[in-house]
């Protein structure tokens, strides 16, 4: 697969103990078996990676008919 790596599409990133999400809409954490553990408004900006277990979990935020993706890994 090809990246560009002029554009960076995250809008995730892991800071003192939380995930902080950039961006409005619905989020989706989605286990690598496709099922989904989190899902909820996106109106407080944080996940505490303690409602998690380390492992690599797909992020979906969904805002009407734009959707993002974003792989994470929490140690």
């Amino acid at each position: 697969f090809a990246t560009d790596n002029d554009t960076d599409d995250s809008f995730a990133f892991i800071s003192n103990g939380n995930i902080i999400i950039n961006g409005e809409g619905t989020l989706q954490v989605i286990d690598v078996q496709g099922r989904i553990l989190i899902s909820r408004r996106n109106d407080t900006h944080s996940i505490s990676t303690s409602e998690m277990a380390s492992g690599v979990y797909m992020l979906r935020l969904t805002n009407g008919s734009e959707i993002k993706t974003q792989k994470l890994i929490i140690r």
